[in-house]
């Protein structure tokens, strides 16, 4: 056929459904030519549905090569402004005029929603997907090649690439990569449970109390240093800039610190139960080998005063229960003779 699903994509393994229980050859009387109508009318269709399922997969990789692109400059305008809070309300408006939108922010700016707009989470998430493939290449240079760690990239998700950039710390973020690397398949929802783990949460909390705390440092050093200036005075905008910096920095630290006591809880809460759940098993061993032992301290004995007397006599047994007997002696010699091996 000229044209074959492999026309438009690779997934060979694509299956197509149509329904042809509609086409209508009642008015030929002759099975020949039912069968070959059926069998043309089907295929009519098979085209039809496999043209409209390639057209789906050949969008959806334009617009996830879209995304990528946007991802990075995105990211890149990012980075240029990070380190001016000033801006981030020009920022948003920048964004806003692009078509973007973000409710909870651009609301409160008096913005109206644009038609067809793009949500600044997608932004957000397409950003942090690059940068975590940027990353990826950063760490695993020298033990991958680049086109490898590119296929590995490339195999995780955008929401899962965001995820790990966003919910684990540096270090977490590492051990994560290395594991990409040796071949672990990470799905987006692989991705959302690993950013559920409290020591994963902690882990990132503490990292982000860090830079906190530097954050408050140079809003505190700012505060010193515009008190100290006659030239700007309590009405000036700087000086409100600055003080409205000093007292969020500050409120930052506090709710990072609170943050990381209920988290830190919350592991010692997990820890406790993983602890209780091992007590419960080792008592439930405790208790099982007590009976064990017990029946043992008889039976074992017993059993080989038996299999002693069944020795003697074995060739007065019938055919049948004796190579009954002696397929159980061989299990059991073969079991005590593992046993004997490892002690």
């Amino acid at each position: 056929m000229f044209l074959s699903i492999d026309s438009f994509f690779s997934d060979e393994s694509a299956i197509i459904n149509v329904d042809s229980s509609g086409i209508d050859v009642s008015f030929f009387t002759d099975e020949a030519d039912q069968s070959f109508l059926v069998t043309n009318g089907h295929e009519l269709l098979r085209i039809d549905s496999k043209a409209e399922y390639a057209k789906e997969q050949i969008c959806k990789a334009i617009d996830q090569k879209a995304e990528d692109a946007k991802g990075k400059i995105i990211y890149e305008i990012q980075e240029r402004f990070k380190n001016d809070p000033k801006l981030k309300g020009g920022l948003l408006r920048y964004f806003h005029s692009l078509g973007y939108w973000d409710n909870a922010s651009m609301t409160k700016m008096g913005l109206e929603k644009p038609e067809n707009s793009t949500s600044m989470t997608a932004a957000f998430k397409w950003a942090n997907a690059y940068r975590a493939a940027l990353e990826m290449h950063e760490k695993l240079a020298g033990s991958l090649s680049p086109s490898e760690i590119q296929s590995r990239a490339a195999a995780l998700s955008k929401t899962a690439l965001a995820r790990i950039y966003t919910s684990c710390s540096e270090k977490d973020r590492n051990n994560l990569y290395q594991e990409i690397a040796e071949g672990r398949q990470i799905s987006a929802a692989d991705a959302n449970e690993i950013s559920k783990s409290p020591e994963i949460k902690l882990s990132k909390a503490e990292e982000l109390l860090a830079a906190a705390r530097i954050r408050k440092q140079q809003a505190e050093e700012r505060w010193e240093e515009v008190k100290a200036d006659p030239e700007i005075t309590p009405k000036s905008s700087e000086y409100t800039q600055a003080v409205d910096n000093s007292l969020h920095a500050a409120e930052s630290v506090e709710n990072w610190e609170q943050k990381i006591s209920e988290l830190q809880a919350q592991v010692e809460a997990k820890e406790a139960e993983l602890n209780k759940y091992k007590y419960d098993q080792d008592l439930q061993r405790q208790t099982r080998i007590k009976l064990l032992t017990d029946a043992l301290t008889i039976g074992v004995p017993q059993a080989t005063a038996d299999l002693n007397k069944y020795m003697k006599d074995a060739e007065y047994y019938d055919p049948d229960t004796r190579r009954h007997f002696d397929d159980q002696i061989k299990v059991l010699a073969d079991m005590c003779g593992d046993y004997l091996s490892r002690i």
